[in-house]
Parts: structure tokens; C-alpha cells; sequence
């Protein structure tokens, strides 16, 4: 008979590599909570950037060398 394989190995690396990961950000994670200042969500952010695709499909025939430059100025002038 033929013996299944053993994944314990990766599947428990995974799972370190997660834990230990979570670990390492968890400090960092939550300072939305502490500071008024920093918004709970990202839905001003999510906008901004739905704007700039808006704006940006309206000028699609930029060539890719003044793609950046584009962006430089929308980032400018852009309202925030």
C-alpha cells in the first residue's frame, strides 16, 4: 500500500507564516481608533481614485509619454 503524502508541514508553515504575520501588523493596525483625525473607512479615498479613472478615460488617446505627466498635474490640482 501506498502512503498519502505528508502536507502537515506546509499547511502549519502557512498558518505560522499568517499568525506571525498578524502579529507583526496588529500594532499598526487599528490607530484609525486613537487618532480622530484618520478616517474608520475608505470611501473618500475610494472616490478620489474613481475620479481620476473618470477623468482619465475622458483623455484616452494620451500617449504613454505624457501619461505621467497627466497624472502629475491631476495629482496637483486635484482637490483632496
Amino acid at each position: 500500500m501506498i502512503a498519502a503524502p505528508v502536507e502537515t508541514e506546509r499547511i502549519f508553515s502557512g498558518i505560522k507564516r499568517a499568525r506571525n504575520m498578524l502579529l507583526h501588523v496588529l500594532p499598526d493596525l487599528f490607530h484609525c481608533l486613537d487618532d480622530p483625525h484618520i478616517p474608520t473607512t475608505t470611501n473618500g479615498l475610494v472616490g478620489y481614485f474613481s475620479r481620476l479613472k473618470s477623468h482619465y478615460r475622458q483623455h484616452r488617446g494620451l500617449s504613454p509619454q505624457r501619461r505621467p505627466n497627466y497624472f502629475a498635474w491631476y495629482f496637483h490640482f486635484a482637490p483632496r
